[in-house]
């Protein structure tokens, strides 16, 4: 047992007025308690598994890429379309995510989530010649992709529906930053099973123009690769999908054993209050400022990084738990602090900085480290602000543009020769629009104040204030 606090209504507004207040309905029995269950632990562990797995299905290809190419024929538009399927699922479905969240409740978005990704990951298994793989891997990754929108855009109502207050962002930096994991996870297991295929040219790091660049010719290679080489790397490719697809299917049937809608006894006064309608909380979402404003050498750094991104995460969602708030002021200082990180990996690259590996490996794995930790923060800061929108709604819409980002991102980096190097630019105007924005937005905490007071006004006319 957390907290005793009374029973909490949604007074309708009347014509004249636009607040929304929250009063005592009467007094509360004796006996009327908040409870907190220690299940919510096992289905917060098995949600970020899923959403974890999720993640390191995604990311299959980018991982072995160096062996899939020259070994199936690909190039890198083949490995980048594999990835993409991510982001286009994203922004078809988040809608329908959304609505089924927010409708049809916790329980049935795992339920689809869980079989999507099972489907996926079949899918992939099928034994096909190699001319048809590409095929059966793009269908694999589609359904995979199918499955992710609603693991994205749950962590707050989650966290919401079975944590206090004081663990909820913590609850959500969990579950935000277990794709750091997967990611990392990819990176170690992937590599593991697929060996690397080894090239008669030599790779080489080497300055060019002031940055440093790898050449090689793998991709024109796999012409040479003999069919004895083809055949030991393709079937580790499929013994990889194997204990992918094994993994996915143990996960899906805890899912459909057991993962209940919402606990008995609700753990806060927010999270028995009723939210808006889908509708109706999606054009006060539209119009809502409060949601606007906030809105080997490389496999070794890729993993690094995404270790350090999901500790980042889970270490400022902790610290904004512990402070009670205040999540303008951590956003303001981790975001200083990556633009910081991130100037200084673009001068290594630029040559401005004398280039030494020690110090690109400091400068990425810190900048990983940092913004990887603002994700659950803005959740919490966009659902605090707009609330009483549900959190399924406001985190869906959310992540569908972030998904539109990454999509216009990957899509931009498939045409054909147009080099890497206006990423690193691309990133830092983001993040570095990050800091005035924070500056000027008003943080509010409709829905803290309502658990921690019992009573909270919302005021149409300010609500909408940056």
């Amino acid at each position: 047992m957390d907290e005793r606090a009374p029973l909490l209504k949604n007074t309708s507004p009347t014509p004249e007025s636009t607040n929304i207040n929250w009063t005592n309905q009467s007094t509360p029995p004796e006996d009327h308690q908040y409870t907190t269950y220690g299940r919510r632990w096992y289905l917060l562990a098995l949600y970020t598994a899923i959403a974890g797995t999720q993640v390191l299905i995604w990311n299959t290809w980018g991982s072995i890429a160096d062996t899939a190419k020259p070994v199936l024929g690909w190039n890198d538009g083949d490995i980048a379309l594999l990835t993409i399927w991510g982001p286009i699922s994203m922004c078809v479905t988040i809608i329908l995510f959304s609505w089924l969240l927010d409708v049809k409740g916790l329980k049935i978005a795992m339920l689809c989530s869980s079989t999507l990704m099972l489907l996926g990951a079949a899918v992939r298994c099928i034994p096909v010649p190699i001319e048809y793989m590409k095929w059966t891997m793009n269908i694999g990754q589609l359904f995979n992709g199918l499955g992710g929108p609603a693991l994205i855009a749950g962590p707050p109502l989650f966290s919401v529906t079975w944590f206090p207050p004081h663990q909820r962002t913590t609850s959500t930096g969990v579950l935000t930053s277990i794709g750091s994991l997967g990611l990392a996870a990819s990176f170690l297991i992937g590599p593991s099973i697929v060996s690397e295929f080894k090239c008669t040219n030599s790779t080489s790091l080497h300055p060019a123009n002031g940055t440093y660049v790898v050449k090689s010719l793998r991709e024109e290679e796999h012409l040479n690769v003999t069919s004895t080489i083809k055949s030991k790397h393709i079937q580790e490719i499929y013994l990889l999908m194997y204990i992918e697809c094994g993994w996915v299917a143990c996960l899906c049937l805890l899912t459909w054993l057991y993962f209940p809608a919402k606990p008995p006894t609700p753990p806060s006064a927010s999270a028995e209050t009723k939210r808006e309608d889908f509708i109706p909380g999606a054009k006060i979402l539209a119009v809502n400022k409060q949601f606007w404003i906030p809105t080997e050498t490389a496999g070794r750094i890729g993993a690094y990084s995404a270790l350090a991104g999901a500790a980042g995460g889970l270490i400022f969602s902790r610290i904004v738990d512990i402070i009670g708030g205040k999540m303008k002021l951590v956003l303001l200082c981790v975001s200083t602090a990556s633009v910081c990180c991130f100037t200084w990996f673009l001068l290594l690259t630029l040559g401005v900085i004398r280039f030494n590996l020690a110090s690109l490996y400091a400068s990425i794995i810190l900048f990983a480290f940092l913004i990887k930790g603002t994700p659950p923060i803005y959740c919490e800061l966009i659902v605090e602000g707009v609330y009483p929108v549900s959190e399924g709604i406001a985190t869906g819409s959310l992540m569908w543009f972030r998904a539109f980002t990454a999509l216009i991102f990957l899509l931009v980096m498939m045409i054909p020769n147009i080099g890497v190097m206006w990423t690193n630019w691309a990133i830092l105007g983001a993040i570095t629009f990050c800091v005035p924005v924070l500056l000027i937005y008003k943080e509010k905490y409709n829905r803290l104040l309502l658990d921690t007071s019992g009573t909270c006004n919302i005021n149409e006319n300010t609500s909408n204030e940056i």
